[in-house]
């Protein structure tokens, strides 16, 4: 094999690396900022969105509001398309050889190794290419096993996150009815102690948090 099918082949599997290493950090992991991708993506999502938001003073909160959704959408699609792009690496320098289609000639391309490396850690198919050596077989299935890990961790991701902000919003809600809908944090202590009393304030406060 020529170097630069080898080259290619080692950039595919550094990719995937990648790609995994900041799944683990992400999701397993989970400390703020440890993130490779992840981080990085977040980051950039968030300033364009606040550059967006300049231009539309009177919607700016609305806008940033986005921020989040996007992000998660954001950093699931790079997930994919990085292990897809990886496996296509992997896969693109054994086309014909290694990996042959089931049925008529196969296709040597990068856009055939694409479709094979997203159908090889899709948990829907296998698609039309299969691996003919023991090697490749060992990679179709560790894919296989990366897809359904995937599709396991982020749902599982996307469920914290979303039981945190159904969190949250319900505390915000009763911070904001304690005020009587003003953000005055006077009004919120002083219904604490109705008509002066405060003798029971401290059951109110437990009960609240």
């Amino acid at each position: 094999m020529s170097l630069p099918k080898i080259i290619e082949e080692i950039a595919g599997a550094l990719l995937m690396a990648l790609v995994l290493l900041d799944v683990l950090l992400t999701v397993l992991y989970a400390r703020v900022g440890t993130g490779i991708i992840s981080t990085r993506l977040a980051r950039g999502t968030w300033l364009a969105l606040r550059a967006v938001a300049k231009t539309r003073p009177s919607r700016r909160g609305k806008v940033l509001s986005f921020a989040g959704p996007i992000i998660l959408l954001m950093l699931v699609l790079v997930w994919g398309i990085g292990l897809t792009l990886g496996s296509a690496f992997v896969l693109h320098p054994h086309m014909g050889s290694r990996i042959r289609a089931n049925s008529g000639p196969t296709s040597t391309d990068f856009n055939s190794a694409l479709f094979a490396g997203g159908s090889s850690i899709s948990i829907v198919g296998a698609g039309d290419f299969a691996p003919k050596s023991r090697g490749f077989m060992m990679f179709y299935l560790f894919n296989s096993l990366v897809g359904m890990s995937m599709i396991s961790l982020t749902l599982t991701y996307l469920m914290q996150i979303y039981s945190a902000l159904r969190s949250r919003n319900s505390k915000a809600l009763s911070l904001d009815i304690g005020t009587g809908r003003t953000g005055d944090a006077a009004e919120f202590v002083a219904g604490l102690g109705p008509q002066g009393r405060f003798d029971a304030a401290w059951v109110c406060c437990l009960l609240s948090f």
